[in-house]
């Protein structure tokens, strides 16, 4: 589903805002259990320019959500992170 830079700029400042300023557990939790990391991945790597707020505001939910990934699943640690894309490395 597509939406708006806008949208997209907010549903990130709401998620930022729960998870590392107001440190909500169980909103953690609930990301981190929704494949929340491979969404924050994707906006993270949309967003383009220095000094990006956003951008920031992404790297911030990495940290907390791979710390709270530990508790879910017992991840230890890891980040769940699903894609389809196949790497080719060379050789």
């Amino acid at each position: 589903m597509k939406v708006s830079k806008t949208a997209t700029e907010d549903a990130v400042v709401v998620l930022w805002s729960m998870c590392c300023l107001f440190r909500d557990e169980k909103v953690v939790e609930k990301v981190a259990r929704s494949n929340g990391v491979t969404k924050v991945l994707l906006v993270m790597q949309s967003e383009v320019g220095e000094g990006n707020c956003v951008r920031r505001m992404c790297g911030d939910l990495i940290k907390v959500l791979r710390r709270g990934c530990k508790n879910v699943g017992g991840f230890s640690g890891a980040v769940s992170y699903e894609t389809k894309t196949t790497h080719i490395m060379p050789c």
